[in-house]
């Protein structure tokens, strides 16, 4: 009896080992297949991605690029849409880009197939031109100007840029602008330089103007000039250019950090941080200027002027990928009032129309085309991607788009 009790308990012990034994090879080959979905990988090799638009085919010359320093990496997908990545690096994150597709970004884990969507339109690069910056365009034409000083003045002729005059100018210009055929450029340190662009083709330096300051926010009205120091609050200086070379200084403002300006009729706006958002000054007697309005936003980080509203972009988007932005009416410089709110998935920078240009919400080196309106909402239509460096805010002209040293053209 005890032998039958004894191999019965025995029975029952190996039963359970059996079953535990299968519960415990259930777990690792589903462990197993969990990790060959998220696609865990050995750090120490290279990783075979394959990128893919959304309908499934190879998407070739997709960017994937990242690591730090010197485990820094960039490839570009071929014809079969596929690349190799350094695991170690590509686990401190990397993004994946082409223009005319949305971007993606990956910290940590990430897939052996990654899917580009399509943008709605697609562009293609039809031309080049030199110049860091696109300072000026009207009627197909347009005026670069480089971090060094070389000046170029283009025509666009069927997606080409053909050039049409070359020069030299003021070289470290931070802000440069242009009023009633003249060229301003605010350097760092040098002060404010003036050019005649009668002949748009061929720049006549007219003045300078020593501010004495680091110059970063800065604007003109008729003989005015308004300029913020870069580094400190507390110095934003309103000049009087009269008809010399000499700015006379007319007043200084205290207590505001000023990083861009723009002037309304009789008053002038600033932007700053979120204790700035905007501060408008009257300044019918630019002497004695009088603060009429001071905004206190801080769920906002920057702002900027289309029509008769100041636009203010949220600090923190939303999940999904969307910022909130706030609409305020300026009608009456003096007295904003708040006037609504839409969204838009990326960062708007100017806004012409029913098309808005900025940067992608992931990627900010991302280009960005948004469509939409500011009473509901915009949505990214086409992207233009050169690096993973914080891109060049798109410039239209016509059917075509400038920025990145180079003419994009839509094809339809």
């Amino acid at each position: 009896m005890r032998r039958i009790k004894s191999d019965i308990l025995n029975s029952i012990k190996l039963t359970i080992t059996l079953r535990t034994y299968r519960f415990l090879l259930l777990l690792i080959i589903t462990g197993f297949i969990i990790s060959c979905q998220n696609e865990i990988v050995d750090p120490g090799r290279p990783v075979m991605i394959r990128v893919t638009d959304q309908e499934g085919s190879p998407v070739e010359g997709a960017v994937l690029e990242g690591g730090i320093d010197w485990d820094y990496f960039k490839v570009s997908t071929g014809f079969d849409g596929t690349a190799s990545i350094p695991a170690n690096s590509a686990a401190q994150g990397f993004a994946v880009y082409k223009t005319n597709y949305f971007p993606q970004i990956y910290n940590g884990q990430f897939e052996r197939t990654i899917i580009l969507r399509k943008t709605e339109y697609e562009y293609e690069k039809s031309g080049e031109f030199s110049g860091d910056k696109v300072v000026f365009s009207e009627a197909g034409n347009f005026i670069t100007i480089s971090y060094t000083g070389d000046y170029r003045y283009y025509s666009l002729q069927s997606g080409i840029a053909v050039l049409l005059g070359a020069s030299s100018v003021a070289p470290t210009g931070r802000k440069i602008l242009i009023q009633n055929k003249s060229l301003y450029i605010a350097t760092h340190e040098e002060g404010v330089f003036q050019y005649s662009i009668v002949n748009p083709s061929s720049p006549l330096f007219a003045a300078t103007f020593d501010l004495e300051k680091y110059l970063n926010a800065f604007t003109i009205k008729d003989t005015l000039m308004f300029s913020a120091d870069a580094w400190q609050a507390g110095n934003l200086e309103i000049h009087s250019t009269g008809n010399t070379s000499t700015a006379r200084l007319l007043s200084s403002i205290g207590k505001f950090y000023i990083t861009d300006l723009t002037t309304s009729g009789n008053y002038l706006i600033g932007f700053g941080n979120s204790d700035c958002l905007p501060c408008v000054f009257d300044i019918s007697d630019p002497a004695k200027p009088i603060l009429v309005y001071h905004g206190l936003e801080y769920e906002y980080q920057y702002g900027f002027i289309f029509e008769n509203y100041v636009v203010l972009r949220s600090k923190h988007g939303s999940y999904g990928g969307n910022y909130e932005y706030k609409k305020v009416n300026i009608s009456d410089p003096s007295k904003p009032v708040e006037d609504g709110f839409f969204s838009a998935d990326g960062s708007i920078y100017t806004i012409n129309g029913d098309k808005a240009y900025g940067t992608n919400y992931y990627h900010d080196g991302s280009a960005a085309v948004f469509a939409g309106n500011i009473h509901t909402s915009f949505r990214t239509v086409a992207i233009i991607t050169k690096s993973s460096y914080p891109g060049e805010v798109l410039v239209p002209s016509g059917n075509y788009l400038l920025g990145n040293n180079a003419v994009y053209k839509r094809n339809y």
